[in-house]
């Protein structure tokens, strides 16, 4: 049941985030700034349900791949943080308990945090479906991980990794 709340989640996340990157939506800042509460909810309930990723951070060696992992994820995580924070400077409609005011500055920085955002989020998307698509794939095949046939990554070869 766990399993399917995490990939019910992260599919609401995912689009969530692309409705609130398309042009309709930006003309309705009060639809824009209440899918934008969902996302941000649905992100803090993603972390919940993800907490194995903070209880394994101290365990186990970091190679290039877990490193690449653990980056992309930190980034991502600070990029929702600073999207979540400009939203409620700039936001008058949803956020009426805000005492902050809008300054020259939150709105570039919503931007700026929501398109990175996007990208990053898309990356680390990629890098966990791949991981995911191999298991499978392995499973079809009737295959065992070995310590030559990691799980994760396996493309990413040809970069160093």
């Amino acid at each position: 049941m766990r399993k399917l709340l995490k990939i019910i989640t992260d599919i609401l996340m995912f689009a969530d985030f692309i409705f609130l990157m398309s042009h309709e939506v930006v003309r309705n800042l009060s639809a824009h700034g209440i899918f934008g509460a969902a996302l941000f909810a649905l992100f803090i309930l993603h972390h919940i349900l993800n907490g194995g990723f903070y209880r394994s951070l101290n365990r186990g060696k970091y190679n290039s791949v877990r490193i690449l992992l653990s980056a992309t994820a930190w980034l991502l995580f600070a990029l929702m943080i600073l999207m979540a924070f400009s939203s409620v400077m700039m936001s008058g409609a949803v956020f009426t308990f805000s005492s902050i005011n809008m300054t020259s500055w939150s709105r570039p920085l919503h931007t700026f945090s929501c398109s990175w955002g996007f990208l990053v989020m898309g990356f680390h998307l990629g890098l966990h479906l791949h991981s995911k698509l191999k298991n499978l794939k392995r499973r079809r095949m009737g295959k065992k991980r070995t310590a030559e046939n990691p799980p994760v990554l396996q493309s990413f070869k040809f970069c160093g990794f």
